[in-house]
């Protein structure tokens, strides 16, 4: 996994070279978690519950776990300085809110946040934690496609 994401920076890096590129776990606190890899999918996720739900849906898969160190987003953008984000894409299997508590909504003016919202069976969308806490904090939803919402000042 090192590998793919060490080649994904340099070439993100070459392709838009005003964007930040890193790889980075990030979470609402500072500490060491527990990461879930499942080799023979594409999840990768810090929420246990994700991977649990996944089996239990019958998904064939399988995680290895490695202990990575997370930082929240606010740590990363102070440190480079950055007070405002066009956009932000949040799709992190099941760790959308933790991404959110991350950083300060006051402290840092996100242009549109694009963010994976998976509804349970008769589950309202105001209902979904997600949705209700970027509502709270002064966003409308202005599109969705799918799983993908995405959220306007």
């Amino acid at each position: 996994m090192g590998k793919r994401v060490e080649y994904l920076i340099k070439k993100y890096a070459k392709i838009r070279p005003r964007d930040l590129s890193l790889c980075a776990w990030i979470s609402h606190q500072e500490e060491e978690k527990i990461l879930y890899v499942s080799p023979n999918s594409h999840v990768t996720t810090l929420v246990k519950d994700h991977t649990d739900l996944a089996i239990a849906s019958g998904w064939s898969v399988t995680y290895i776990q490695n202990t990575v160190q997370t930082v929240r987003l606010s740590t990363i953008l102070k440190e480079n300085n950055i007070a405002s984000v066009k956009k932000i894409f949040i799709d992190v299997e099941g760790g959308e809110l933790d991404v959110l508590n991350s950083f300060d909504f006051e402290m840092l003016n996100v242009g549109l946040i694009c963010v994976e919202i998976h509804l349970t069976v008769n589950q309202r969308l105001e209902s979904n934690a997600v949705f209700s806490y970027l509502i709270d904090n002064g966003y409308s939803c202005v599109f969705f496609e799918y799983f993908n919402f995405y959220f306007r000042k």
